[in-house]
């Protein structure tokens, strides 16, 4: 008898486990294309939840303002657009003048989402919607984030950069 449950517990696990992974991947993956997509630089996290992006495609418009460090960008983030980032120098290994950021991708309700997974079931993919729905104050953050890396953009004189299908 206690055998037989100790394999049920197991088999929750594993379901436990491979749900809590597809939602992180699929947070993950979003976080990452909506970032590229305005030009920061940024590895695709093989596991955890965090990422290091580099905002060094900004730093012109950024230095313009004085700031030209890692934790000086992270702070002007924050009083900016109310995002919050750790400065991946010096505390990351990184050095200080570095534009890299360690971006913690689980500002989500992990039942909510762990729960809308599991009534979809392993065999319905989760997309950009989900994260949208599920996973709502990470979403806002990323695409606060994104719209204003594209806003610094423009006033470096780049153009046509598009954010949410809007050309800017």
């Amino acid at each position: 008898m206690l055998q037989s449950q100790v394999l049920q517990n197991l088999a929750g696990c594993d379901e436990y486990i491979q749900h809590t992974n597809r939602v992180m991947r699929t947070v993950s993956e979003f976080c990452v294309r909506e970032l590229r997509s305005v030009g920061v630089k940024v590895a695709a996290p093989q596991g955890g939840f965090y990422m290091f992006p580099n905002f060094d495609v900004i730093r012109p418009a950024l230095e313009s303002r004085g700031i030209t460090t890692g934790q000086a960008m992270c702070d002007f983030i924050l009083e900016d657009i109310s995002v919050a980032l750790l400065p991946g120098g010096p505390a990351h290994n990184r050095p200080a003048h570095e534009l890299t950021a360690r971006l913690c991708f689980v500002n989500f309700d992990g039942a909510l989402s762990l729960a809308e997974s599991r009534s979809r079931g392993l065999s319905k993919s989760l997309d950009d919607d989900f994260v949208k729905d599920f996973c709502a104050p990470l979403y806002g953050g990323i695409m606060v984030l994104k719209k204003w890396v594209a806003k610094l953009r423009k006033e470096q004189g780049e153009t046509s950069l598009c954010v949410n299908g809007e050309t800017h």
